[in-house]
Formats: C-alpha cells, structure tokens, sequence
C-alpha cells in the first residue's frame, strides 16, 4: 500500500520469521520495521491512517486423556506458530514434534506435558520436519527439506525448486546421518515394527536399520 506522496509504501512480510508490517523507501529501498505483529493485507486511507488485518491463529498440540474422556483436551504447546507432526516415544517419556516458532521449521523434544522443550540439534540453514521413532527409541528419522536445487547452494526460500532428504537422528550424540539408498527426495520416513525396515512417502523400501 502507497503511503501519501508516492515516497513509500507499507507491505506485509515475515523477513524477521513472523509476520509484521515494514516500510520500504520508494527511492532507496531501504527498509524500516514498523511492528504490528500478525498484520497482513495493509492499505491506506486518504486521511493517512494505516489500515490492517490482524491474523491471530493457533496450530498447537493438545493431549486428550483417554482414560477419562470426559475430561477437556489440555494444550501442551503456546506459539502464534505451527506446532504440529507430534510423535511419541515408544517408552511414552518424550514427544517429538515439529514447530517454526524460530523461524525455519525445525523439530524438538518434550516431555508428554508439555515440558522440557529441546531443540534437537540439527541444521539451522535446511528444514525439517516429520520425526518418526525408532522401536528401540534411542534415534528418530527426520526429513530435511534441502534449500538447494540442482547441486547449487541456495539462502533460504531463494531456490526454484526443492529437494528433501532422510537422516538417522541419534539422541545421544545428538548427530543425523543421511540414510543412503533411498533414492531422490525420499521423505517422512517410517520404521517397520520391528526396526529392519525404512518406509518413505515416495514408496521406497530400504532394509536399513
């Protein structure tokens, strides 16, 4: 949206990893941040005055008690960001889940609850998403969404197109490894039962453990 006089505009973005509102010099380019955190759609009015939706949403996890159903879900994570693929633990001790509450989506620990949230240690510059647990519960697979195309290192979000990955997440080291034979972009792996096999979305099998 133009602001009077044609010299600047305000335009909504998330370069700061949550949506706001910024002001860009017509002239320069330079950019000014103006706050309003969830604005989106600005305009302004002839008088001047600024004018915005405010998108307020919640995409976070909730524990439902079986046992008692009558009981009210209870949220175990609070973010204005996505918090989603929730995973549990084979011994049920932690819960593995993905979030962009930091910018980049990237996955984390908690404890069933709600609490003790970890970040698991994984590049920063890639996304990541999808945990699954090994049945042993000492490692996890994890997608990386790759931002580079055609061998090319790329910034974030900057490339055409995307690649995707799997990598063996081990607890204790913390470390990923690549998880090699599973072909191009092979994504959201899965474990067989018992722990011999790797089922992928693209319908590969791997008789990786």
């Amino acid at each position: 949206a133009w602001l009077p006089g044609d010299t600047a505009l305000v335009l909504a973005g998330d370069l700061f990893g949550y949506r706001a509102l910024y002001r860009v010099d017509a002239g320069t380019g330079a950019l000014e941040f103006l706050g309003a955190r969830g604005a989106r759609y600005p305009d302004v009015a002839g008088d001047g005055a600024l004018l915005y939706e405010i998108a307020d949403y919640q995409a976070n996890l909730w524990r439902a008690d079986l046992h008692h159903p009558q009981s009210l879900p209870q949220p175990i994570t609070q973010s204005q960001r996505y918090n989603n693929q929730p995973a549990h633990s084979p011994d049920g001790r932690w819960l593995a889940f993905g979030s962009n509450r930091e910018g980049l989506e990237a996955l984390y620990l908690a404890h069933p609850d709600g609490t003790d949230v970890q970040r698991l240690a994984l590049d920063p510059r890639q996304r990541w998403v999808r945990p699954s647990w090994h049945p042993d519960g000492r490692h996890l697979l994890v997608t990386a969404i790759l931002n580079r195309s055609d061998g090319r290192e790329c910034l974030p979000y900057a490339c055409s197109s995307e690649h995707s990955a799997i990598y063996r997440y081990d607890l204790a080291a913390p470390q990923a490894v690549l998880v090699n034979g599973l072909g191009d972009d092979a994504r959201y792996g899965q474990y067989s039962g018992d722990g011999r096999w790797i089922f992928d979305f693209g319908e590969n099998i791997s008789g990786r453990g």
